[in-house]
């Protein structure tokens, strides 16, 4: 499957080299675009409950048909999901048994394979019926036309629906509802996300399983696969909620009795970590990764009992504490990131669109990933990719 396409690339889940990294790399380029592009957009996050318990083994059946999965294989599956009997394991022992009428179990290896050939064949209608919100450049000077669209982005049971006008959005969540409906899925609409930047719409709202979603303000962050996204031009409220979940960590840590080893092995493996992901579709300043570096380093000085006026560079040394700096972790992160994102097939199309609307915009004739000799218009001054090049 990883090999040829046989299901739809827009579910990120479950194959060699997917991850969440790429829907999230994939949204970030798109905002950007609409941004700078003063294009309109409409996304809609859904909550779905209990996405494996939902899973019909007959409907399973259906869609392993579907792809041509070979009959001897289908009925291993099949059978392996059909009469059987689950208990569940406690600090007390295990409790009675209970018959597992439908769904698949949560946490066996083959889970989310199934679950993503259960989802296909809406993921794959929505994509081919519905262009979505669709980004476009030439690339000169040989008039070279670049395009890229897509209507759905999704992780696992984690679904991003995108639209270039409200219109289209409600059809794509009728087409989404009617599978809903027919596989017996639960979408809990009361959780669901819906965001634009048209502020003028005297009606945002959008029907999805009979309630009235209405639009986030336009000020407010929402949140996909772990990430914090908005539609403003400025991040100041991401960078702001990232600056609040490490100052908490460290804060935590600091009020904790451990010694400085676990204190830099926590910074380290948790701390840092979570900034880098979080920061996959940001760029926070200097300023603040700094104020952050600086808060733990004194932290690791106290609980190694050292003077705060010792230089940090005791700390981060490699052969001392090893104690990382997150501005200079951003950097490489995002340096590679870039790199990464121009030799994926799945998100190259976006990423060299940007570029590419970057690169006209300077009026320049040098290679702007080769120059620093442009000047760049206000607008794009925030984007994510101007800050990285």
């Amino acid at each position: 499957m990883s090999k040829y396409p046989i299901l739809d690339p827009h579910n990120f889940v479950a194959l060699p080299y997917s991850s969440t990294t790429q829907p999230i790399q994939i949204l970030t380029n798109i905002l950007q675009e609409v941004q700078t592009q003063n294009k309109e957009i409409w996304l809609l996050s859904q909550d779905m409950s209990k996405a494996y318990d939902s899973v019909h083994i007959p409907l399973l059946q259906h869609a392993l048909n579907r792809i041509k999965i070979p009959q001897n294989i289908q009925q291993l599956i099949i059978n392996i999901h059909n009469n059987r009997h689950n208990s569940v394991i406690t600090n007390f022992g295990s409790t009675s048994s209970y018959y597992v009428q439908d769904g698949i179990d949560q946490g066996e290896t083959i889970t989310p394979l199934l679950w993503r050939i259960y989802y296909d064949p809406l993921i794959a209608h929505i994509h081919s019926k519905f262009q979505g919100y669709n980004m476009s450049t030439t690339l000169l000077p040989n008039t070279q036309h670049l395009s890229y669209h897509t209507s759905v982005l999704a992780y696992m049971d984690d679904t991003l629906w995108l639209a270039p006008n409200k219109q289209i959005l409600q059809q794509i969540v009728n087409s989404a509802e009617s599978f809903y409906n027919m596989a017996n899925i639960t979408v809990n609409p009361t959780k669901s996300i819906l965001a634009t930047n048209k502020t003028e719409d005297p009606n945002p709202t959008i029907n999805f399983a009979n309630t009235i979603i209405s639009t986030i303000a336009l000020k407010d962050t929402f949140r996909y696969l772990g990430c914090w996204f908005t539609l403003l031009s400025h991040h100041k409220h991401i960078h702001n909620q990232i600056t609040a979940e490490a100052t908490n960590l460290i804060n935590t840590i600091k009020n904790k009795k451990i010694t400085e080893k676990q204190t830099i092995y926590i910074i380290n493996t948790v701390l840092i970590p979570r900034f880098s992901y979080r920061t996959l579709n940001t760029f926070v300043y200097q300023s603040n990764t700094q104020n952050i570096t600086n808060s733990y380093i004194q932290v690791a000085k106290h609980k190694a009992g050292l003077a705060a006026t010792i230089p940090s560079s005791t700390i981060v040394h490699h052969q001392i504490y090893n104690l990382r700096s997150l501005t200079d972790i951003q950097i490489q992160n995002h340096i590679s990131s870039l790199h990464t994102q121009l030799n994926n097939p799945l998100t190259a199309p976006s990423i060299k669109i940007l570029i590419q609307q970057l690169q006209q915009a300077t009026f320049s004739a040098n290679n702007i990933l080769l120059s620093s000799n442009y000047i760049l218009p206000t607008k794009f001054h925030n984007t994510l990719v101007a800050q990285i090049i």
